[in-house]
């Protein structure tokens, strides 16, 4: 039996081949008693005990395929979610059970985790690797939260400032890390608007120029 938050932090097992073995993880609350278990079939199919069909269902968005599967498992007090790859091929809301026993059972706290004897594709365990909270002074959100991986955020600067040092899009790769520096929104002082004013006049300028010329050229050819 492994201690494992599985509502604080995510839980995360490899597979080696196209589809993937099979995989039962059995879930535990604080005393060591068991919740429910849950397994996915290399057939792609999937079982909530206490909540799904003994019937095994499709997965509702089919993985996608290669040579190593990352699987990621969450729970919430609302729903369990899988992702393959970071792709989300199950968010299973437990209010969709027809059986009571699902709100009832998965409404615990999971504190352990256990792979069933059976289990076939569990190559390794961690936890999903998450990008790190961070603050940016002088922007419209201020905070942003830790991250999952996949996820896509933009910065916006509050009036009056401009992004320096950094994109203003951050993607949280696969190890855990943005996908480039956290930028910066600075506040436009007199120096600033001096030199964006100088900037905008020089373009204007050059525009002028070129129109000039143009203009110039198109009435010689007229005479």
């Amino acid at each position: 039996m492994i201690p494992w938050d599985l509502e604080g932090t995510p839980f995360q097992i490899k597979t080696g081949s196209t589809k993937g073995g099979n995989t039962y993880l059995y879930i535990y609350d604080t005393d060591g008693k068991t919740i429910s278990w849950v397994a996915v079939m290399s057939s792609m199919k999937y079982y909530i005990e206490y909540c799904t069909p003994s019937v095994y269902p499709d997965l509702p968005v089919e993985p996608p395929v290669g040579a190593e599967n990352i699987w990621t498992f969450t729970k919430t007090e609302t729903a369990f979610i899988i992702r393959c790859n970071n792709v989300v091929v199950l968010n299973y809301l437990f209010t969709d059970s027809s059986k009571s026993s699902c709100v009832t059972r998965w409404g615990g706290d999971a504190e352990k985790i256990k792979f069933h004897k059976l289990d076939e594709a569990s190559d390794f365990y961690r936890a999903a690797p998450e990008c790190p909270a961070f603050t940016v002074e002088g922007s419209m959100q201020g905070e942003w939260a830790t991250s999952p991986t996949g996820t896509i955020v933009t910065i916006e600067c509050a009036a009056n400032h401009i992004i320096i040092m950094g994109s203003k899009t951050l993607t949280c790769q696969d190890d855990g890390s943005w996908s480039s520096d956290i930028p910066q929104c600075d506040k436009i002082g007199k120096l600033t608007r001096l030199f964006l004013w100088v900037c905008l006049s020089i373009s204007s300028f050059h525009g002028l120029t070129r129109r000039s010329k143009f203009l110039n050229a198109s009435l010689t050819d007229s005479t």
